[in-house]
């Protein structure tokens, strides 16, 4: 099904054991290494880090190729995803963005709870939507019969939150505020859930298995959960502010 995993159905097999809390053979096992003699050119020199990852038609081409030069051994599976930084929801919603060399991350945009947080919400014709579903465009026609696309790094839940409104501030107002908090959040998901549906769909229309930074492939749905900011906090408070979400 994919030319970068020529043992795919048997891999997917075990994936599938994994979800189902069970396991073919053996438990999963991920291992990746590049092909002897691997094609590794050097990267075009850019005038910022902002140019190199809105510039989607390099960096397809630049993922393909690789995919290409790699083997996916056991139950390694050929996933890419079209990265634009782990906050890229937050920008969305009106945060500033910032390009580095290896990452991205933004300013927050709510400061003032009653006049802000009603403006910070995701537009989906923000320009940097419209990127990402430009380059997931690009990686699926590249990746057909190829490789697997999944889904963007989107840190949805309290990460957001703390990208709305600065991390410091967030813990301030799980104490001060955590009613306002509490309703943002809520709304905050139903902004992500139709964000994740369009992407899902996307590559499910375009059959592929669903994936994202992790290389695990669901044929279902799948993302993984996280929390950095929870990092900063009680388990008590976690558990009445992020867990039920």
């Amino acid at each position: 099904m994919f030319s970068c995993k020529p043992d795919y159905e048997m891999a997917q097999s075990r994936m599938d054991a994994f979800w189902a809390n069970d396991m073919v053979e053996r438990p999963l096992v991920n291992i990746v290494f590049d092909k002897p003699g691997a094609d590794r050119r050097e990267r075009p020199v850019y005038p910022s880090h902002m140019d190199y990852w809105l510039d989607i038609d390099y960096r397809a081409e630049e993922v393909s190729r690789n995919m290409e030069n790699q083997v996916f051994y056991a139950d390694a599976m050929p996933v890419v995803f079209p990265n634009l930084g782990p906050e890229i929801l937050s920008a969305w919603a009106g945060c500033r963005y910032h390009f580095g060399a290896t990452t991205a991350w933004s300013e927050p945009c709510i400061f003032d709870w009653e006049k802000d947080s009603e403006k910070a919400v995701i537009d989906t014709d923000h320009f940097l939507f419209q990127k990402l579903v430009d380059y997931t465009n690009l990686l699926i026609e590249r990746g057909k019969g190829k490789f697997i696309v999944g889904l963007s790094d989107f840190h949805p839940g309290g990460d957001h939150l703390a990208a709305l409104r600065d991390p410091a501030n967030l813990n301030i107002d799980l104490i001060e505020n955590p009613e306002l908090v509490k309703a943002k959040l809520a709304s905050s998901y139903q902004e992500y859930f139709k964000v994740f549906d369009f992407f899902c769909n996307m590559l499910k229309s375009a059959g592929m298995p669903i994936s994202t930074w992790t290389p695990l492939t669901a044929m279902d749905r799948m993302y993984v959960p996280s929390n950095d900011f929870s990092c900063m906090i009680s388990t008590k408070m976690f558990e009445e502010f992020f867990l039920p979400g």
